[in-house]
C-alpha cells in the first residue's frame, strides 16, 4: 500500500494589529489616491474632492481652447472696428463728394431739367419719393441707393454743412467735428425747432401789437385815476399797471375785480418785457391767436356772419 499523504491544515492570515488601530473601521484603497471611509458622509465628501480634482484637471486642460478662442474673439472685434472706420471714412468721403456734384449742378442753367428727369428715373426704378423730397435727397437716392431714414440722415448732414457755409472740400472735416452723422443731425434738429419757435415769436410779437390797438376800441373795463398815477410808456404811450384780481360776490365764475395798485415807471424796456409776454403766449398757438385779433379787428368774416 502507498504511504497515506500527510495533510496540512490552512488558516487565513489575521490583520496584523499594528495596520488597523483597535475600533477604527476598516478602510479599504481605491483607483484614485483619495482613501475613502466606509461610513455614507465620509463617501460624500471623498467624491466632492475627486469631482474638484477632476474639474481642474479638465480646466487647465480646457485652457488653450479657451484663451485661443480669447485671441480670436479680440482679433475680431479688432477688425470689426477697424472696418467700422474705414467705412465711416469711406462714407464721409463720397458724401463730400456728393456735396461738391450738388453744387455743381445748381449752378448749371439745366439744373431743374436734371433732377426732374432724375426724379422719374428713381421712380422708374422703384424708388419711392415724393413732391416734398429734396433736391439732394435725389441726389443721394440715386447714388448710395439707400432707405429713405438714411437718405434723410445724409441729406440733413449736407444741407447742415450748406447752411453753416461750409465748403465741399472742408465737408468731413466739419461732420467729425460736430461727432458724426447722427449727433449732427439731432444738433440740426434742435436748431430747425429754434429756428421754428423765432418764427413764430415774431409773428406773436405782430400779434401782439395788433391785439393792444384792436382793445383800445373794445377794453376790458375802464377806471378813472388822478393823473399823476399815470405813468405812460415811450414810444406807444401805453400804461403798464399791476392789479390785482377779486371774485365779484354773487356771480365769481363769470366776473372778476381788478383793482390798480400802481402804474410801472415810464421805461421801454418794461414795454418790450410786456409785450415779450403776449407774444410768447400766441406762439403757442398762433392760428387760434390770429382768428382772435382778426375778430377783434372786425375781419373774421365767418364771426361777423354768426353774429
Amino acid at each position: 500500500m502507498p504511504p497515506a499523504k500527510k495533510t496540512t491544515k490552512q488558516t487565513v492570515a489575521k490583520p496584523r494589529a499594528s495596520k488597523a488601530a483597535k475600533g477604527q473601521p476598516i478602510t479599504a484603497a481605491t483607483s484614485s489616491s483619495v482613501v475613502i471611509a466606509t461610513t455614507s458622509t465620509s463617501v460624500v465628501s471623498a467624491n466632492v474632492i475627486v469631482a474638484k480634482g477632476f474639474e481642474e484637471e479638465r480646466n487647465d486642460e480646457m485652457t488653450p481652447l479657451i484663451n485661443k478662442a480669447a485671441k480670436i474673439a479680440k482679433n475680431f472685434a479688432n477688425i470689426t472696428a477697424k472696418v467700422a472706420a474705414f467705412e465711416t471714412e469711406m462714407l464721409y468721403k463720397y458724401l463730400g463728394q456728393t456735396y461738391e456734384l450738388f453744387e455743381e449742378i445748381k449752378q448749371h442753367k439745366y439744373r431743374d431739367t436734371y433732377f426732374d428727369h432724375l426724379r422719374h428715373y428713381l421712380k422708374k426704378k422703384g424708388i419711392k419719393t415724393n413732391k416734398n423730397t429734396s433736391d439732394i435727397s435725389l441726389l443721394i437716392r440715386l447714388i448710395f441707393v439707400v432707405k429713405p431714414k438714411t437718405a434723410h440722415l445724409y441729406s440733413r448732414a449736407i444741407e447742415a454743412a450748406q447752411e453753416a457755409k461750409i465748403k465741399p472740400a472742408a465737408f468731413i472735416a466739419y461732420v467729425e467735428k460736430e461727432g458724426g452723422l447722427e449727433k449732427l443731425r439731432i444738433s440740426q434738429i434742435e436748431q430747425d425747432k429754434a429756428k421754428l419757435y423765432r418764427e413764430a415769436l415774431k409773428s406773436g410779437t405782430e400779434l401782439a401789437w395788433r391785439y393792444l390797438k384792436a382793445m383800445e376800441l373794445q377794453p376790458l373795463g375802464t377806471a378813472h385815476i388822478p393823473r399823476g398815477k399815470v405813468l405812460q410808456t415811450a414810444p406807444n404811450g401805453y400804461v403798464i399797471t399791476v392789479s390785482t384780481a377779486f371774485a365779484v360776490p354773487r356771480n365769481p365764475s363769470n366776473l372778476a375785480e381788478l383793482r390798480m395798485l400802481t402804474c410801472l415807471p415810464t421805461d421801454k424796456d418794461t414795454e418790450d418785457f410786456v409785450i415779450n409776454a403776449i407774444a410768447k403766449n400766441f406762439a403757442k398757438n398762433l392760428e387760434a391767436a390770429l382768428k382772435m385779433v382778426e375778430r377783434l379787428e372786425g375781419k373774421d368774416t365767418e364771426a361777423l356772419e354768426d353774429e
